[in-house]
């Protein structure tokens, strides 16, 4: 797959705007920048984050993972760009960008696009 490429219009919640989110073609209507109260909640969970960057990078990036059932095999190679999709958020630079700046425990919490409908961590259980 070709490098993700993200250029919404930062600001612009009401606009439709499209972009590409791994490849995809997504309505920026959707999403919404992260309020304070969100950030707030983000910045309890950021070392969580940067620690599962780092037991991911060491653990799973470049390696082969098999499920087995009773009748299949599906063999999954861990990447890099997966990471964000694995926890759950969406970053306005991209998958790639995510990973590597959790790895450097510089993520932006003001980049993070939240979809609209959905309650921040309501899925979650930490």
């Amino acid at each position: 797959m070709a490098d993700t490429k993200i250029k919404p219009t930062l600001g612009v919640h009401n606009l439709w705007t499209p972009f590409l989110l791994g490849g995809k073609e997504m309505n920026y209507k959707l999403f919404k920048s992260v309020n304070l109260k969100e950030l707030g909640q983000l910045r309890r969970y950021i070392s969580i984050i940067y620690n599962s960057a780092d037991f991911y990078d060491k653990h799973f990036v470049n390696k082969t993972i098999i499920y087995t059932t009773k009748n299949n095999k599906i063999e999954l190679t861990a990447r890099r760009d997966n990471f964000m999709h694995l926890c759950g958020i969406s970053y306005i630079e991209g998958p790639r960008k995510f990973f590597n700046d959790a790895l450097d425990r510089k993520v932006q919490l003001k980049k993070f696009l939240l979809k609209k409908m959905a309650l921040l961590f309501r899925n979650y259980k930490f």
